[in-house]
């Protein structure tokens, strides 16, 4: 009989090492991200531009943030809005989360996107949404910095042309670095994780 406890005890305690064993393991596993990352944080490259409000924008300004950036047009018929409604979504999730982290759409497009328009076309989606213009020349360099392609497609003797651009989202953490980039398609879920992962541990 006691050698019967014996054998019941030591395996009850074998049990309660592996269960504490494997819980370690799960703690101490390092956190996945669903987006590209950038082997070495790096600093974001910096720009300022003005808003669809006319107040300038800073990026260095948003330390302390995160930053959700994407480049677009407002005359684009499917990825734009998407990857818009998408951060919409996310906000809603991220609740009061969301006073932390910057929503920014850049131009591809300073003929059409006026501050104006941006102003009405980001209003759709959300009003704390920052739209960001300016002429081709002061554009340029934010393009080339982030490698963003930008080509005009237009139409013969009509304004209602398209632009062929890249699609990326880029997530810009507190400390102003570039630690993620995400196809446009990126399930909103997967942004939300990553996101309140940054907002508890950057």
């Amino acid at each position: 009989m006691e050698i019967l406890r014996k054998y019941i005890l030591g395996l009850v305690l074998g049990l309660a090492f592996v269960v504490v064993s494997v819980a370690g393991l799960i703690l101490t596993k390092p956190y996945t991200f669903h987006g590209t990352l950038f082997d070495t944080p790096q600093p974001a490259p910096e720009f300022t531009l003005f808003d669809q409000h006319n107040q300038q924008f800073d990026l260095r300004a948003q330390t302390g943030n995160i930053v959700l950036l994407f480049f677009g047009y407002t005359n684009c018929p499917d990825v734009c809005p998407a990857t818009l409604a998408n951060f919409q979504q996310l906000s809603d999730r991220l609740g009061s989360q969301a006073k932390d982290v910057r929503f920014v759409f850049v131009t591809v497009d300073p003929q059409r996107d006026t501050a104006p328009k941006m102003q009405e076309y980001l209003a759709k989606f959300s009003a704390a949404f920052i739209g960001l213009a300016g002429s081709t020349q002061d554009l340029n360099p934010v393009w080339k910095s982030y490698g963003v392609f930008v080509q005009a497609q237009p139409a013969a003797g009509s304004e209602n042309y398209l632009e062929t651009h890249s699609d990326l989202i880029y997530l810009i953490d507190r400390e102003g670095k570039l630690r993620l980039t995400y196809s446009n398609d990126v399930p909103v879920g997967d942004l939300l994780q990553d996101v309140q992962y940054l907002l508890r541990n950057n």
